[in-house]
């Protein structure tokens, strides 16, 4: 079971409900970037801030972020 990739996809589906015009610059930074990791905590803050923290299922994952 891969968490992190089942976490960037949440994640992702997540912004892009929140922010629908930027889907894609979500997809094409990742693209370029390839950078997993920051691309995590990016969207992670996103939503974060986005839901202001009301979301249950986000809620378990903002203790992993120490930026927050």
């Amino acid at each position: 079971m891969n968490l992190q990739q089942n976490l960037v996809q949440m994640c992702m589906v997540t912004s892009a409900r929140m922010l629908k015009q930027w889907n894609l610059v979500f997809l094409v930074t990742s693209a370029l970037m390839n950078l997993q990791q920051n691309l995590v905590q990016m969207c992670m803050v996103t939503s974060a801030r986005m839901l202001k923290l009301r979301s249950p299922v986000l809620a378990p994952f903002m203790n992993l972020i120490p930026t927050l």
